[in-house]
């Protein structure tokens, strides 16, 4: 609930600690926070560059979730657009 009422990322810590979300956890949290990356690089070009943890978005582009994959795919390639 608390990825879902995000409205924006302040600082790399605060993007750290969402996309660390994105492995180990439940589906549905995995989903939420997919959800809210996509969401917050769309909206916002300055999120860019607190958003460099390749690893964790490796990882979690090949969850068993068709829909976690997507969405991180998605979000891997607006970060490689703007940067």
């Amino acid at each position: 609930i608390a990825a879902l009422k995000l409205d924006k990322i302040n600082n790399p810590k605060e993007a750290q600690i969402l996309i660390s979300n994105l492995t180990g956890f439940d589906g549905k949290i995995r989903e939420a926070v997919a959800m809210k990356i996509n969401y917050l690089l769309n909206s916002s070009i300055e999120l860019v560059d607190y958003f460099i943890y390749p690893e964790i978005f490796a990882q979690a582009s090949i969850d068993i979730n068709a829909n976690i994959c997507r969405l991180v795919l998605d979000s891997v390639s607006i970060l490689i657009q703007k940067k």
